[in-house]
């Protein structure tokens, strides 16, 4: 039976040597790992930040105006153009005091400003002129209209030279030094993610991505889309409201034609007495020839019986004509049927219409 034995100097010195080489492993990450975490920690504070701006932008229909006083309210200038250059105005947007001064550009030219307050109506839907609906709203599509115009022009860039782009805002956070450096230390911001020796962190919002994430076409769209069926259905109403004039006008030529006629008849009526009454004179007149009385008998009967079938044929006509009467009444009462639910379908389609305008790009 074999005794039990310890480490031998080897083992114990490799044993060793693994431990330290762990160690030595785990103090060169601690730095690194300190660096990541408050990599981390300025991306959640910059991604809170333009979670704010985006939703003061969908309340107020601008982009905030930068702190240049250092008391976290925005500070527009009074009687001219906001926007420029500064700090997160981060009391205005509601956010807690921020560790660090945070910087924060918004765009502003001499044709735009995205701080300004909306003061003209940017858009406006195709709808019906005179259709009783309010087509004027102030609200985040004349902002979107205004994203739409900053396309291609320059009222903020992040980057330089051929390395730029437009952006309609920009924050840069100094990192865990507490100091810009590079472009971020002016009046500048460098593209979002280059940080080459610089632990600053950068993110930018362009025209067609802040557009993108108000859900501006989606809206746009959708207005646009309501409008056009408004607009479809107040055409229909007009079409609508001529054919119950074409039914009123016929059921007014069928109510003629009764009246034409009874006159017709009364004066068939008369024809056929003064025929009877004519016939008799000239009969009893032909009573002194036996052949003069037949014939006079003869053409009496004829002429009699002209008169008769006249009086007859305007009698149908009458009747015709009266038949005729219910049946335009009809088409009369169905015309106005369709053209009331044509009206309710064109109110219901405007009120619609109405409703996401005024919504804008609220969800």
């Amino acid at each position: 039976m074999k005794s039990a034995r310890g480490f031998s100097l080897v083992e114990l010195a490799v044993v060793l040597a693994i431990v330290g080489a762990m160690g030595l492993a785990g103090l060169r990450l601690i730095p690194e790992a300190l660096n990541v975490g408050g990599g981390q920690a300025s991306s959640v504070d910059l991604r809170r930040a333009q979670s704010a701006i985006e939703g003061f932008a969908l309340g107020r229909q601008r982009l905030p105006c930068p702190d240049t006083s250092g008391d976290g309210s925005e500070d527009c200038n009074a009687g001219s153009t906001g926007g420029g250059d500064g700090s997160l105005p981060w009391r205005t947007l509601g956010l807690d005091d921020p560790a660090v001064r945070i910087r924060y550009a918004a765009y502003q030219s001499s044709a735009r400003d995205l701080t300004a307050e909306r003061s003209a109506n940017d858009y406006s839907p195709y709808l019906p002129v005179g259709a009783g609906v309010t087509q004027n709203p102030l609200n985040g599509l004349d902002f979107c209209t205004e994203l739409r115009g900053t396309m291609g022009a320059s009222g903020l860039t992040v980057g330089t030279g051929s390395q730029s782009t437009v952006a309609v805002y920009a924050l840069a956070h100094p990192g865990d030094n507490g100091r810009f450096q590079g472009l971020n230390a002016g009046s500048g911001f460098t593209l979002p993610g280059q940080r080459g020796d610089s632990d600053d962190v950068v993110i930018a919002a362009g025209p067609t991505e802040l557009a993108t994430r108000l859900g501006c076409s989606q809206r746009l769209a959708k207005v646009n889309g309501s409008a056009a069926a408004a607009y479809a259905a107040h055409d229909l109403e007009r079409t609508a409201n001529l054919y119950v004039e074409f039914r009123d006008l016929a059921l007014f030529a069928r109510q003629g034609n009764v009246e034409s006629a009874i006159v017709g008849v009364s004066l068939a009526s008369v024809n056929l007495a003064n025929t009877i009454g004519a016939q008799a004179v000239s009969i009893s007149g032909a009573t002194s020839s036996k052949g003069a009385a037949a014939f006079a008998v003869g053409m009496a009967i004829a002429t009699v019986s002209i008169a008769i079938s006249n009086l007859v044929q305007a009698g149908i006509g009458l009747a015709g004509a009266e038949a005729a009467v219910p049946v335009a009444e009809g088409n009369l009462s169905n015309a106005q049927t369709f053209h009331d639910e044509v009206e309710d379908e064109r109110q219901r389609r405007l009120d619609e219409a109405e409703t996401e305008n005024r919504r804008g790009v609220l969800p």
